[in-house]
This record gives C-alpha cells, structure tokens and sequence, in this order.
C-alpha cells in the first residue's frame, strides 16, 4: 500500500478495516518520520479508533515483550506499536523479525522499519511505503487526516508548494501544527518564518551530521555553502535547538529513559541518534551550547558573525 492509499483511507473513515484485516501493519521508509507517527497514534486515540500501547523495545527484553504478544486480556484484543526497529541491534532485530513472520494473533503489532528487504518475510502483513518527502496533493490529503478543521490549509499549500516542490514529512507535520494556530497571518508567516522550518533539511542535516560526528574537514565545506544562506541569528537559534536536543537525548539515553530521549531527538541527524551520541561527552555538548549565547549575546551588540568560526573549532579540538 503506498501512502496516498494510506492517507485515503483516513479520510473514508476505514482506518480500522485495515488495521483489522491482519495481526501486523508494516511501515516502512528510508527514515523514520518521528513527528508523523506521534500525530498518527494521537490522532488514532483521540478519534477512539485504535487503543494503541507503546512498547519500547530498548526497555524491555525480547521474550518480555513477546509475553505481552501472546496475552489476551479478558478476550481483548491489544494494539502494540514497535516504534522504528531498525535502531535494535542485529540480534534483537532478527528475533523481532523472525516472530513477527509467524505471528497471528490473539492481539495486533504495529512497527516500521528502515530496510525494505524485511518486507518480503512479513506474509501476514500490510505494508505501508512512507515517503521521505511529500508534495501538494499528499500535504493535503495529510492535513485531513489529522486536522479537523483543513479547509483552512488550502489557500496555505498552494503558497507553501509554489515555493516549494515537496517537503519531508516531518517538516509537513511541524507545518500543520504551525498553521493551526495563525488565523489570516498565514502570509506574514510564509513570507517571515517559513524559511527557518522548510529549509534544505537535507543539507542542514548533513552539516550537523558532520558537526556531531566531529568531521571537521567535510564539516567546513558544507558550512561555505550554507553560511550566506541564512542569518547570524538563524545559525543561533539552530546550533541552540540542536545542542538543546543532543544534550538531553544523550542524558536520557544514558538515564534508560528512552521515550523521553526519542521526543528530545527529533530533528537531530539520524547517524547521531543511531551512533554519534556515544561519543560525546555531556559536559562538551553543555559548554557547546553555552558558547551560544555568549555568540548570540556577542552578535546583538555589534560582533563579527566569523565568531562562528571560532565555536566550530574549539567544539572539533575538545
């Protein structure tokens, strides 16, 4: 099933025929939309069409949460959400996969996975294709879904899709919940601050990508082709989100505290989240963020933007 047939079946109110029609619904993309899926699930219990229980995987052993497959309460039948599982390592992954292949019940799984290929095991399955990014038709197939009110998006994507040929997924998801909220300054914010959220986040996360991964030279040549891009004040409000977010995705990480962690990493590089965070030391991400507002601080009162410079090299050195 691609996505269009996914979305669609949100608007024809069928969501629970195809999620009734099998024990296990299969998502499955080139990376996980971390924004979408919390919507989704939030949207399936407000609407009472799914009571869908969060298992986190990287919190519990495989033979426990395979206990909790095979318990039927009271002749209710469950719906459990895997979350991404290509963040398992090999072995954990592979037991997943290789229960999933004979699962049939009582109760339902739902997971995604980044890797295609697992497809092919899962027979007793449906399997839904998220893409990456998404264009007009799809953005607004999306907002009904999980807006009550999308008329008011129609006027919105036809500015939004004139600048922009398609966006990821996530950056839709931030989108909606934005324009939710903007009355008739829908405009004053295409016009302001659009720019900050549909970025090319391919390149910007490829640059912090490198940041976090302390790649130095490959780091500097992606920053000499985005430095003129954009403002000394969006290079602030950037490195301090993302310094933000890596702090506490690490600490939680460390703490167990993986839900929480996954929440604090949205828009974080994704070899960040699977690798990069183990190792950098919290103290370094700290002092790395609290160099930002003495930058931010330096810049409001008439300092050099080559102070940026500066901060990259003392992060790669420590």
């Amino acid at each position: 099933m691609n996505f269009e047939q996914f979305l669609d079946s949100g608007l024809k109110k069928t969501f629970t025929a195809i999620f009734t029609d099998v024990p296990l619904i299969f998502f499955t993309g080139k990376k996980y939309p971390l924004l979408f899926f919390s919507l989704l699930l939030t949207k399936l219990k407000q609407e009472k069409l799914l009571q869908v229980q969060r298992i986190d995987l990287r919190q519990m052993s495989v033979s426990q949460v395979i206990s909790q497959f095979e318990t039927c309460f009271l002749g209710t039948q469950s719906t459990y959400w895997l979350s991404d599982i290509s963040v398992l390592d090999a072995k954990s992954r592979n037991q997943i996969i290789s229960y999933c292949r004979m699962y049939s019940g009582p109760n339902r799984i739902m997971l995604f996975a980044s890797d295609t290929v697992f497809a092919k095991f899962l027979k007793k399955s449906i399997t839904i294709q998220v893409p990456v990014a998404i264009d007009q038709k799809l953005f607004l197939a999306l907002a009904h879904l999980l807006i009550d009110d999308a008329s008011v998006y129609k006027t919105f994507a036809l500015l939004l899709f004139k600048k922009y040929k398609t966006i990821s997924l996530d950056t839709a998801c931030l989108v909606l919940q934005y324009v939710q909220v903007l009355g008739s300054a829908q405009r004053d914010f295409m016009n302001e601050w659009l720019d900050a959220l549909i970025v090319p986040q391919q390149s910007l996360f490829l640059l912090s990508q490198y940041f976090f991964a302390r790649q130095p030279t490959s780091f500097f040549v992606q920053w000499s082709k985005l430095v003129d891009a954009y403002s000394p004040q969006f290079w602030c409000v950037f490195w301090s989100e993302q310094l933000w977010r890596a702090y506490h995705y690490v600490y939680l990480t460390r703490q167990g505290n993986i839900s929480t962690a996954r929440e604090a990493g949205f828009r974080l590089p994704f070899s960040f989240l699977r690798k990069d965070w183990r190792t950098l030391p919290l103290n370094n991400i700290k002092k790395a963020h609290e160099r930002m507002y003495e930058i931010d601080f330096s810049l409001k009162n008439g300092g050099d933007s080559g102070v940026f410079d500066l901060f990259y090299s003392q992060f790669f050195i420590e």
